[in-house]
């Protein structure tokens, strides 16, 4: 079987950041050094920016993926069209909003959803109504609650009501780096160390999920200033690729 990779364009995240030129091109040229045939798509498409079950279902956020400064001439019909077409997606659940404090990306959705399995999620919430994100997690929430997969069945939801904020500032800016945004790894979990009184609930939450693996702590502070976490840094590779570059 041929290995082909399919390369969405990027835009520095609508056009915020400048000297992107080679982030651009490192699909391009990461393939050609890995002898893998590449298929472009003129969708801008960014992977924090979607969750898959590996069934027929992506999860997303309006926020990002119909912004007007990312795909502009599509309709959210003709993004639906383009997933279906080239990933095999058969529904894709739009959630509103990402997190108040992820400008940057314009509300990934790898900051409030994670794809456990088909139809399982783990669910970014807050208990406290004075936390800006309370109302847009609350309805993130209810819009998973209603929908199915694209199997039909409805979603197992497990919360996740921890969400950290680093103790410490940066340019009098409190970061935040959420749980959810962790990178699953053959026998462990990249998780983000964040806060003392809460990395341990969460670690703990996660590792009830993930019985068979580590948690591996990854300090985060850098990450979360810059803009993401350890799911935002690293990228799977099919273990059947020559990884040698």
């Amino acid at each position: 079987m041929t290995d082909l990779f399919l390369h969405f364009k990027f835009n520095g995240w609508g056009n915020k950041f400048e000297k992107c030129e080679s982030v651009k091109e490192m699909p391009k040229y990461l393939l050609e050094k890995l002898n893998i045939k590449r298929f472009t798509s003129d969708l801008i498409l960014e992977g924090g920016g979607v969750s898959f079950d590996g069934k027929g279902t992506m999860i997303t956020t309006e926020q990002m993926l119909i912004n007007k400064n990312r795909n502009a001439s599509f309709s959210k019909i003709q993004i639906e069209k383009e997933v279906r077409d080239l990933l095999g997606i058969e529904k894709v659940i739009w959630l509103k909003k990402g997190l108040v404090e992820d400008e940057g990306t314009d509300g990934h959705v790898d900051c409030v959803v994670e794809y456990l399995a088909p139809g399982k999620i783990l669910v970014q919430t807050v208990y406290d109504k004075n936390n800006p994100n309370y109302e847009l997690l609350k309805d993130n929430l209810k819009i998973l609650n209603n929908e199915n997969d694209a199997q039909g069945n409805k979603l197992e939801i497990i919360e996740m009501p921890y969400l950290p904020y680093f103790p410490q500032s940066y340019n009098n800016t409190h970061y935040v780096s959420p749980y959810t945004n962790y990178y699953v790894a053959n026998k462990s979990i990249l998780v983000p160390e964040v806060d003392p009184k809460l990395d341990e609930k969460a670690y703990k939450l996660i590792q009830d999920i993930y019985i068979e693996r580590t948690i591996v702590p990854i300090p985060a502070f850098y990450q979360a200033i810059g803009g993401g976490g350890p799911g935002c840094i690293t990228q799977q590779l099919p273990k059947s690729i020559n990884t040698s570059v």
